[in-house]
């Protein structure tokens, strides 16, 4: 965590570490750090490539030279995309529970100043939702669950709830 501050939140791992980064960080309770290196807009990061117009993840963060237009490698790259896969788990909170998403957890974890996030994963027992958002203090989440399926609900507030199939709402404060 030391490093990370002193990168200023910056990404600084080598290509086949990128994405277990965030999740590592969020495993350990650093969930808030998390956010802030997925959220900086500078280089290097994510989104400083959406803000040189990138539609897609590039491999290595400088993308395209400002200077020159020359482009660096591909623009199109899983190592670094793999953020994607922490974002449906903690953001959206959506989690395998057992193979095939028989039981599913759902645990979003709100932060980074975001307001809301929806996340849906088809599985072969239906699609499994996630939709929140925060208003007047208020932590709203409307959860679906596939039909043959079981889930375990875990609130921001640490409310546990087991569910079958169906569809769920809950409201909190926070």
């Amino acid at each position: 965590v030391a490093l990370i501050k002193k990168a200023n939140y910056h990404l600084r791992t080598g290509f086949l570490s990128t994405q277990y980064l965030l999740k590592v960080l969020s495993d350990h309770g650093k969930t808030d750090i998390a956010y802030r290196i997925l959220l900086q807009d500078t280089y290097p990061s994510w989104l400083y490539a959406l803000k040189k117009g990138a539609t897609t993840i590039w491999e290595c963060w400088e993308g395209v030279d400002p200077n020159t237009g020359r482009v660096y490698m591909s623009h199109n790259h899983y190592s670094p995309g793999a953020v994607g896969s922490w974002m449906y788990r903690t953001i959206g909170g959506i989690e395998i529970g057992s193979p095939g998403y028989k039981n599913i957890i759902v645990q979003p974890k709100p932060g980074g100043g975001l307001t809301s996030a929806r996340a849906l994963i088809d599985t072969n027992y239906g699609t499994v939702s996630s939709d929140w958002k925060i208003e007047n203090g208020k932590f709203h989440l409307k959860v679906a669950i596939p039909f043959n399926t079981s889930a375990k609900i875990i609130l921001p507030d640490g409310q546990e709830h087991v569910h079958g199939s169906g569809e769920y709402n809950y409201v909190i404060e926070i």
